[in-house]
């Protein structure tokens, strides 16, 4: 008996039509994804980093500009909360060397330890001046005032960082509170990842700015970067001549 003959298959002539029509459409959805991607990006590259650029002018003088731009927004019952001047760091006309985090003596024994030292020359500095006598807040202002300043502190910090690739810290000596000197001491690496996202994503514009507007997330970041940053401070001549910026560690 003779093998039976298999009849060879017949290849449908629309099964090839669909791989080739669902390659095109697999290859086209791809494309789109890319294209997509491409314009993110593109336009996360091309947005500004902040609505406002300081411009022209010295180092000081365009620091200054900076001051007046973001102050205006920090207010309490109608007026300006603090006047803010950018300056060297000096203290009574004279240069002060540089910023020393004072580390207390182990059980109170001993000599206070310098554990960090930044020099002067790579530091920016502004100076809050308050309403009340000798450039200090009004006592009753206090828990509303706080918060705006520590915010209006960061907004410096993060604009100067920003602007300013040369300046490695920032000091902003605050009004004395309760008989108080605190000061905020940023370095480049306390807000480097704010520097690589708008300004808006860190702090958002409020129409009206005040602690209660404030949002948890901004409030968040501020007890984090500032508050953590924020130290008892003096200005104290050391027994070569100069003169250092003392912040008080675990004394903020």
């Amino acid at each position: 008996m003779a093998d039976a003959v298999e009849k060879p298959r017949r290849s449908s002539p629309y099964g090839s039509r669909v791989l080739l029509a669902n390659l095109v459409v697999v290859l086209g959805f791809a494309g789109v994804l890319v294209f997509f991607a491409f314009l993110v990006s593109r336009n996360s590259s091309d947005r500004p980093w902040s609505a406002y650029k300081p411009k022209g002018g010295d180092v000081y003088q365009r620091a200054q500009k900076l001051v007046d731009h973001v102050s205006t927004q920090y207010r309490y019952q109608g007026a300006p909360i603090a006047i803010v001047q950018a300056q060297p760091l000096i203290y009574r006309s004279s240069v002060v060397d540089g910023v020393a985090l004072l580390k207390p003596p182990l059980r109170q024994v001993g000599i206070p330890q310098y554990p960090d030292f930044e020099p002067a020359g790579s530091i920016m500095t502004f100076v809050f001046c308050g309403q009340a006598a000798k450039c200090s807040l009004p006592q009753a202002s206090a828990p509303e005032v706080g918060p705006l300043l520590q915010r209006e502190s960061l907004e410096l910090a993060l604009y100067t960082f920003k602007y300013w690739p040369d300046v490695r810290s920032i000091v902003s000596l605050l009004p004395a509170a309760q008989g108080q000197n605190a000061a905020v001491f940023l370095r480049r690496s306390n807000v480097q990842k704010f520097l690589d996202r708008p300004l808006q994503a860190t702090l958002p514009f409020h129409r009206e700015l005040s602690a209660e507007s404030m949002t948890e997330a901004e409030l968040a970041t501020i007890n984090r970067v500032v508050v953590k940053n924020t130290y008892a401070s003096r200005f104290e001549q050391v027994p070569n001549g100069g003169t250092l910026l003392l912040l008080n560690v675990g004394n903020g």
